[in-house]
């Protein structure tokens, strides 16, 4: 029995958690005969932890497992079979935390906490979502791809956030769900904007190719129905802020020359979302130089900026006049 740790296997935990971390954090080619074991393993200890008769009988005896590439399969099946799961299960969005913490008693401690349970939480690494029913369990694969932002929030403006191998997946941006023609008509504009850049973009799924292929083009409507200001900022640089600028008729109030020689403007517009309040965008180019060009891109400001200068120090939060000496130095 282990009273107190040493301070190797407390030093081990971080590590151990960003290894497991990682594990919910990619994708994943999936075992089914590892993952048939686990859902197995998982029904067997429901049905001896459970109290209900009815319960014992639903879960007793064996279940046929199909094996399904995605959800979307998954739910295509149990419509063409006619049935109705009378349970799911998260699989591995479950196993992964479930299988963590014994594994760090069982890795650096040298003891087993996993209390019968290793074979069915090991299992569930290898499953996406289950479904089943009487005498039968519909597994669908785990996604294969799936893209996060810098704080860990499904987001991609140049593929889907997350995907299946049989074409299968959902737009975010931000962390926020999007409709599938908005996410088609966004990964057109950034994917087309990022190649003009010389930027490389990801290969696609063709099924998701062949989709954006035939996408609607982002509009400025699309912008104004943002849900929120992070996915306008995306939708914004997909479209091209100078374009939307033109686009809305928005005026440029001012524009100069910046330290390293760039131009950088300042506009001002009324936007439809914002009511009485004006919309301000100063855009700039970057300061470094990539496959021969530099990256136009572009910073909301206050509307009561009046010159570019102060519009770029007023985002670097200090006095015009004081942006204007660091630049100098």
């Amino acid at each position: 029995m282990l009273t107190e740790r040493t301070p190797e296997q407390i030093a081990a935990l971080v590590p151990h958690t960003k290894k497991w971390t990682e594990r919910v954090s990619r994708g994943h080619i999936t075992d089914r005969e590892v993952g048939s074991n686990g859902i197995r393993a998982v029904l067997r200890l429901a049905h001896d932890q459970a109290t209900s008769p009815d319960v014992k009988k639903a879960l007793a005896g064996d279940f046929a497992i199909t094996w399904v590439r995605s959800p979307r399969e998954a739910f295509a099946l149990m419509n063409e079979r006619g049935v109705t799961a009378t349970g799911s299960h998260p699989g591995h969005l479950w196993g992964d935390w479930w299988a963590a913490v014994p594994a760090y008693y069982e890795e650096h401690c040298g003891i087993d906490v996993w209390g019968g349970a290793k074979e069915a939480a090991m299992g569930l690494l290898e499953c996406g979502w289950w479904w089943f029913g009487d005498g039968w369990v519909i597994a669908s694969d785990r996604y294969v791809r799936i893209n996060r932002d810098e704080q860990g929030r499904l987001h991609s403006a140049l593929d889907v956030a997350i995907g299946w191998s049989d074409g299968a997946g959902f737009y975010a941006l931000r962390g926020i769900r999007i409709a599938r023609d908005l996410g088609r008509s966004v990964l057109a504009a950034s994917r087309a904007r990022a190649i003009a850049l010389g930027e490389p973009v990801p290969e696609l799924h063709p099924e998701t190719a062949a989709a954006i292929a035939q996408a609607e083009p982002l509009t400025p409507q699309h912008i104004a129905d943002a849900p929120n200001m992070e996915v306008r900022r995306v939708l914004l640089d997909a479209y091209g802020v100078e374009r939307y600028m033109t686009d809305i008729k928005a005026k440029l109030i001012d524009e100069d020359i910046d330290e390293i020689g760039q131009p950088r403007k300042l506009y001002h517009a009324k936007a439809p979302w914002l009511r009485d309040e004006g919309l301000a965008f100063v855009v700039v180019r970057d300061s470094s130089v990539r496959n021969g060009t530099r990256r136009e891109y572009s910073l909301r400001v206050d509307p009561k900026c009046k010159t570019a200068l102060e519009a770029v120090a007023s985002s670097a939060g200090i006095p015009a006049h004081l942006y204007r000496l660091a630049e100098q130095a």
